[in-house]
């Protein structure tokens, strides 16, 4: 605790970040991640592996590739991005300090932009129920590049303006509709972009016992109701263990990559 709560103060970062828990967040899932290493191994590889398949099949050179939700980048390569574009853009609501000193050795190659990919958070702490249109900068500097990556983000956008908003006491109805429109959004956006491949997480179901017999859960959708093309590939994430979750359940979720056509 004493470790995180000074990684805490010394990243960089908006008192946006810091006020709606996301900066705390993204902390956490560096030392989830290390806990469960050997659980989400096959999914941080099939996720890299899906990123570097898209990336051969493309028939000319990248200039610039951006990747959307970047976090701590356990399920992108880095370096091989690097090797692959002129330049790579890194776009989150906080970077761990790493990167920064990553940027600092890339002669320029590497940028790091802050923001609130859901364009709901400043407004959801003030009460407000707006989802915002993405500013014009962002959607230029999107559009100025030659693949966007939008990396298992999609199905967490929601979570901080949902959790506000049922904080604050808003209609369960209306709550589940705004969460919709963040993730409905985030699809047309990836439309603005030359080309887009989407990495997400999309239904998530319960595996466990119950009285001595063995139990399986229906698949819940974590998209609001928002459908997506059928993925190129797809695969079964265990993303949490009964230890990691404090009951008798494995949390399993269903991942695939697809890309996403211009509109």
């Amino acid at each position: 605790m004493i470790l995180e709560a000074l990684e805490w103060t010394i990243t960089p970062a908006s008192l946006l970040a810091r006020r709606s828990g996301l900066l705390a967040g993204q902390i956490a899932i560096r030392h989830r991640a290390q806990r469960c290493r050997a659980l989400w191994h096959s999914h941080l590889t099939a996720s890299r592996q899906a990123i570097q398949s898209h990336i051969q099949g493309l028939k000319r050179p990248l200039n610039r590739v951006m990747v959307m939700g970047s976090g701590h980048l356990h399920d992108c390569d880095l370096h091989s991005l690097l090797t692959q574009a002129k330049h790579v853009v890194l776009v989150d609501i906080v970077h761990p300090l790493e990167l920064y000193w990553h940027r600092a050795r890339s002669h320029g190659r590497l940028t790091l932009i802050d923001r609130d990919l859901s364009f709901s958070l400043s407004r959801a702490l003030r009460g407000q129920t707006t989802v915002d249109e993405p500013d014009a900068d962002f959607v230029a500097e999107l559009q100025s590049c030659d693949l966007v990556i939008s990396l298992n983000l999609l199905s967490q956008l929601p979570i901080g303006a949902h959790d506000l908003w049922t904080r604050q006491g808003q209609d369960e109805s209306h709550i589940e509709h705004w969460a919709g429109l963040i993730v409905s959004n985030h699809v047309t956006l990836l439309q603005q972009a030359r080309q887009a491949l989407l990495i997400t997480d999309s239904v998530v179901r319960l595996r466990g016992q119950e009285k001595g017999q063995p139990l399986i859960g229906a698949w819940q959708d974590l998209l609001y109701g928002v459908t997506l093309p059928e993925p190129d590939t797809d695969w079964l994430w265990t993303i949490a263990s009964p230890q990691e979750r404090g009951d008798d359940y494995w949390e399993e979720r269903r991942v695939g990559a697809r890309i996403i056509d211009p509109a």
